[in-house]
């Protein structure tokens, strides 16, 4: 695999880091004397972004900047504060480390990967559309600083088991729809699902809403198989 080593030349604002012969991590000075991410040219396939460029912080990441780059593995810095959406959508990552100083991440940043297991960074408030959607999540660790999950964000993934934080207020529709869990623990009064088009639309496989919905309490609930029914214990 080849790694990023670059060297780099500031010119009106932008920054361009070369790698050689194989790639261009391209890059935005901002006014505030911060750095924006904004792509990727060549055929790098791992990704190292560095904290600082010329001395200056690199915190945040363009909408769509890595997005469908074959990329197998990236790390982010710890200065960064915000992924754009759909920075990363469509690679093969297996893993990421999201620092706890990132504080914003667009819709679909991370949507079409290969991720195992994630921790959703300390701070975060709300998780946005289709975040995590559709990857190979089986391991998933949310914040107590939570209060919403939004529609799709975690669709399409292979966890069987979730712990909603209490601190959780709304689940969007689809939020974890295509995803076989059969034990869900959860908060009391937490409003899942939405509506599109006089159409309600789930935030959970196998009616959980539904089964939730007539007596919202706080515990764990789990799915059996055979019986295609939900049981509550608290």
């Amino acid at each position: 695999m080849k790694k990023l080593i670059f060297s780099l030349l500031v010119l009106s604002g932008c920054i361009t880091a070369a790698f050689g012969q194989s790639g261009t991590l391209k890059a935005m000075l901002n006014p505030d004397k911060t750095v924006t991410i904004t792509g990727i040219t060549g055929t790098m396939t791992v990704v190292d972004i560095p904290e600082q460029i010329n001395d200056m912080p690199v915190v945040s990441i363009d909408p769509g900047a890595f997005a469908d780059k074959g990329l197998i593995a990236v790390t982010l810095p710890s200065t960064l504060k915000k992924i754009g959406s759909q920075a990363f959508k469509g690679n093969k990552l297996t893993e990421i480390v999201i620092p706890d100083s990132v504080t914003y991440i667009g819709y679909g940043a991370f949507e079409g990967n290969k991720i195992k297991e994630l921790t959703i960074p300390s701070n975060t408030k709300a998780i946005r559309e289709s975040v995590f959607a559709w990857n190979s999540i089986t391991k998933l660790s949310l914040p107590q600083s939570l209060v919403a999950i939004g529609a799709n964000a975690f669709q399409g993934n292979k966890m069987t088991s979730v712990e909603i934080p209490a601190s959780v207020a709304f689940i969007g529709g689809n939020a974890f729809i295509s995803t076989p869990l059969s034990v869900i623990k959860i908060g009391s009064n937490v409003y899942t699902g939405t509506y599109a088009y006089s159409t309600y639309n789930e935030s959970f496989s196998n009616k959980f809403d539904y089964f939730y919905f007539e007596n919202p309490r706080a515990g764990t609930y789990t799915y059996d198989a055979k019986t295609k029914e939900w049981s509550y214990k608290e």
